[in-house]
C-alpha cells in the first residue's frame, strides 16, 4: 500500500508559484523520502528473514 508524503499548504504554494526553481528541492525531498521508505522496508524484510531463519532452525 502506497502512502503519500504530506505537503503543507505554504510549501505547495511556494512550489506552484515557481515550479522551475522549486524543482531541485522537490526532487531532493522525493529522493530522501523514497530512501527512507526503502530503508524501512529493508529493515522489515531483515526482521522477517531473521524470524524465518529462527523458525527453520527450531524445526531442525
Amino acid at each position: 500500500m502506497a502512502e503519500s508524503q504530506d505537503v503543507s499548504v505554504p510549501r505547495l504554494s511556494q512550489i506552484l508559484a515557481d515550479p522551475a526553481s522549486a524543482r531541485p528541492a522537490v526532487l531532493e525531498e522525493a529522493r530522501t523520502y523514497a530512501a527512507a521508505r526503502i530503508e524501512a522496508r529493508l529493515d522489515d524484510l531483515e526482521r522477517r528473514l531473521a524470524a524465518l531463519e529462527a523458525r527453520m532452525a527450531a524445526r531442525e
